[in-house]
């Protein structure tokens, strides 16, 4: 399968946005900040920013994105984060950790989690989807118990993806979704062999590809947010997206095997051999 333009940029996109997207514990100064709250988020901006003057619409969506994750996947928020905003580029200025980080941070060590974002002006929409991507990695830890970071952004890339064309009014299938990944990553599971079963059994550094040199901080993933997507899609596919969310239930690097067995009723490394399969009749077609 060929990918149009529409989906090449697309795609290309929310894998940037991925690989701009950090977890860390976070230092705040959190003096001075305004603060908005809405049923699901507290929001902390500063006045006078580019952030301010859009606020009124990146509140807007990023409701729309919970209460539309919560019909697809009947899955209750009963999490409230903390939303720092900051405009583009100023995040540094009070926050001594994420001004060496992109895009935005989750502290997932917090009791409900914060997020930091850094906004570009009229990104709303997408500020709105990288909210909803965080928001979910809140409910993993705290409500779904699930601590294994391959399943975790497979999941989570793949609702934030499904919003995404939600919001746009673009009525991709999850078939479409599928194929569209496939494209994307056969290449790279010929060449690196990284399956799932392999992905998932990662540590956070050990999934981001993290170098330490005397360069710095080196971060390269390869495309294995693509690769835990697609399984994720194709078992939503396959089964539905209620047996997915069962099986992230006090899930982790070590058990997912056991627990999928238990939800599914077939051996992971079946189910794989059959993803794969999948995989390469999509990408031949």
């Amino acid at each position: 399968m060929k990918l149009s333009r529409f989906s090449l940029i697309v795609l290309l996109f929310f894998s940037i946005s991925l690989l701009m997207t950090n977890c860390a514990g976070l230092l705040f100064d959190t003096s001075s900040f305004d603060v908005l709250e809405t049923n699901h988020f507290t929001f902390f901006y500063k006045s006078g920013s580019i952030v301010e003057k859009d606020l009124s619409s990146i509140v807007k969506y990023s409701e729309l994105a919970v209460k539309w994750y919560f019909t697809y996947t009947n899955v209750s928020v009963t999490v409230k984060p903390d939303i720092y905003l900051f405009d583009e580029g100023t995040g540094g200025e009070y926050n001594r950790v994420a001004g060496l980080l992109d895009d935005s941070v989750l502290d997932s060590n917090s009791t409900k989690g914060v997020i930091t974002y850094y906004y570009k002006e009229y990104d709303y929409i997408q500020a709105s989807v990288t909210i909803l991507h965080e928001t979910i990695h809140v409910i993993q830890d705290y409500i779904l118990e699930l601590n294994s970071i391959g399943i975790a952004e497979g999941y989570t890339s793949y609702l934030a993806l499904k919003y995404y064309f939600y919001i746009l009014g673009n009525t991709y299938s999850d078939e479409s979704i599928f194929n569209l990944l496939c494209s994307y990553i056969t290449d790279d599971l010929e060449k690196y062999g990284e399956y799932p079963s392999q992905i998932f059994t990662m540590t956070l550094l050990e999934f981001n590809g993290v170098t330490i040199s005397e360069n710095g901080i080196e971060r390269n993933p390869k495309k294995r947010y693509e690769i835990s997507e697609s399984f994720i899609v194709y078992l939503t596919m396959k089964y539905d997206i209620s047996y997915v969310n069962n099986w992230l239930k006090q899930t982790d690097t070590t058990n997912f095997k056991t627990r999928f067995k238990e939800e599914f009723d077939i051996d992971f490394d079946v189910e794989e051999k059959n993803w794969y399969e999948k995989v390469r009749e999509s990408y031949e077609n």
